[in-house]
């Protein structure tokens, strides 16, 4: 193979009508976000590997990575919320509360040699308390609603409903990952040979991918658990669904306490965006309250991202369905 002629296997260049298709939604994305009161930030193209290095982030061993002339190990982004946090707890230290923070990056990662680039858009709430889920969400809708997309939903989960059936159960920390795992694939199967010796934890974990829809979950997950920590995680969830629903995207949302991605990152509120025409998540966010402190500054936090391959995939579906009817 010619390296002057080829790229990386799962890189792409962009160019032609596809790359201004793009970059007019990527503007659009970020003129809606700077209307609603958040600040461009401009994160650099690489950190020091450190940075990344997050208990429960999914990509840190995906990293690429590479040396400086000191020897010290630096690294492509892998998440574009890591950035925004460090920047949010050392530059912007002394600046009011809450911060509205919202982005255009680029993270890479690499699997048994094959890359992938993913260009997003994003925003993130530092030091908006209760508020910030809320705001984060709303945002979110708006954006997807921006982009042109009129068929979305919301998936809604929140981390502490599985956080506390796991708490009683006595699981180790790699089965209780294990279990995690299982749940957020839906996979019914490994889940009942996961938890063979846990009677209960196995009849609750069995039902937890099922309970998705609308309002009507909240009370079939009440019927699981009443642990303390699972009641909280409900109430929660619950405020949020009503609050969203009085913003007037009620028929939007779908709650999914089957939704858990890890564990170690989200500290509450979990949510993607699906729509029409993409088989994967196209908005991604939650909250995660532990970001911050690692950085030196202790900071409540949410936000979300958004996937310009798949939106631009979404939005190519709705006009062709469109032009079709």
């Amino acid at each position: 193979m010619d390296l002057l002629t080829h790229i990386p296997d799962g890189l792409q260049d962009g160019f032609g009508p596809s790359a201004a298709r793009r970059v007019a939604l990527e503007n659009r994305l970020l003129e809606q976000l700077a209307a609603r009161g958040f600040e461009r930030i401009l994160p650099p193209p690489f950190e020091f590997s450190a940075v990344f290095e997050v208990e429960g982030s999914d990509d840190t061993q995906s990293a690429v990575r590479f040396f400086d002339a000191a020897g010290r190990v630096l690294s492509l982004p892998v998440d574009a919320t890591l950035p925004a946090a460090r920047l949010a707890a050392t530059r912007l230290a002394d600046a009011p509360l809450p911060l509205r923070l919202c982005y255009n990056a680029t993270t890479v990662t690499q699997h048994e040699g094959t890359f992938c680039a993913c260009p997003q858009v994003g925003a993130e709430l530092f030091g908006a308390e209760g508020e910030g889920d809320v705001q984060a969400l709303h945002t979110a809708a708006e954006c997807l609603t921006a982009a042109g997309l009129e068929g979305f939903v919301l998936d809604i989960g929140q981390v502490g409903f599985l956080l506390g059936l796991l708490e009683q159960s006595g699981l180790d920390p790699d089965a209780r990952e294990a279990v995690r795992q299982a749940v957020e694939r839906k996979d019914m199967l490994e889940l009942d040979l996961l938890l063979r010796d846990h009677t209960q934890l196995r009849r609750s974990l069995l039902h937890l991918p099922k309970l998705y829809g609308g309002a009507e979950v909240f009370a079939q997950a009440q019927e699981l658990s009443d642990h303390p920590t699972c009641l909280a995680a409900l109430a929660d969830a619950k405020r949020l669904f009503d609050a969203l629903s009085d913003l007037g995207w009620g028929d939007r949302l779908r709650v999914d306490f089957g939704l858990v991605p890890s564990l170690g990152y989200y500290t509450g509120l979990v949510f993607r965006g699906f729509a029409p025409g993409v088989g994967s998540a196209l908005l991604s966010g939650g909250r995660y309250d532990s970001l911050t402190a690692r950085y030196g500054r202790n900071l409540s936090a949410s936000g979300f991202c958004l996937r310009l391959p798949e939106l631009m995939q979404a939005a190519e579906y709705a006009g062709t369905k469109e032009a079709n009817v």
